[in-house]
């Protein structure tokens, strides 16, 4: 059975709502899945999934959520060949930096993976 894990970080809960119903799908997908914390959870973990995704809201003008920083940081360094990735955030669309997050952490996973990832 392939293994799926979502990480997400979640300031004021929304995010975490939202890792709630994207785990229900990947569930009927037929995945062992994983739910963590960004908080509690390393990019070298990520090795051992085969599906990753990663939920981040956007804060102050286009930042990632406090908790994603320094494990954005990392990821730029893990290697994650092969990997099949996609990225989730809610967002205010009347903001400048509408879901910027998720285009930051999109890029990061393209970089290290080498493939295209799922955005919004």
């Amino acid at each position: 059975m392939s293994k799926a894990i979502i990480v997400y970080g979640s300031t004021t809960g929304t995010t975490e709502d939202m890792s709630q119903i994207v785990a229900q799908g990947i569930k009927a997908s037929e995945f062992e899945l994983t739910v963590k914390k960004v908080s509690d959870s390393t990019p070298e973990e990520l090795m051992g999934y085969d599906l990753l995704v990663l939920g981040c809201s956007t804060w102050g003008d286009g930042d990632l959520q406090d908790d994603f920083v320094d494990f954005e940081k990392k990821l730029r360094a893990t290697n994650l060949r092969g990997k099949k990735a996609a990225v989730f955030g809610p967002g205010e669309s009347s903001y400048p930096q509408f879901c910027k997050s998720v285009d930051i952490l999109e890029e990061t996973l393209y970089r290290r993976i080498k493939s295209r990832c799922i955005g919004r």
